[in-house]
């Protein structure tokens, strides 16, 4: 793939990532004092940010990098294949949001053995 492919696709999954955060250019710009400019170009497509950036952005809105840089057609199958409700959409958001501690206890609720670190590194 080309970088103009890159743009376009770390531009359409930021877009998509601030509208379902209910964030605008002015909030990335505000919370992670990122330039004004450099925000715009990556929303519009014309240019991609640092892996550092892509980094800081994933963590502010609580996502995996991948959210961010890959197309949905990249990301693993069994994701892929999964065809989930809107609210169990949100529960896995939800989770993905959650600090350690939290997980932990779903997890536990859940019945459902944690990540190993092989697991938590490759992610």
């Amino acid at each position: 793939m080309g970088e103009d492919t890159y743009k376009k696709i770390f531009s359409k999954n930021l877009r998509r990532i601030m509208h379902e955060r209910g964030k605008t250019q002015v909030d990335l710009i505000r919370d992670l004092g990122f330039n004004k400019s450099a925000v715009s170009t990556w929303v519009n497509g014309s240019r991609l940010p640092r892996m550092d950036k892509v980094q800081q952005m994933a963590d502010y809105f609580g996502c995996l990098r991948s959210d961010l840089i890959e197309s949905p057609s990249d990301l693993p199958a069994a994701e892929e294949d999964l065809s989930l409700s809107s609210e169990e959409k949100s529960i896995l958001l939800s989770y993905r949001q959650a600090d350690d501690g939290t997980r932990s206890a779903v997890r536990k609720l859940l019945d459902v053995p944690g990540e190993s670190a092989a697991d938590a590194s490759a992610g």
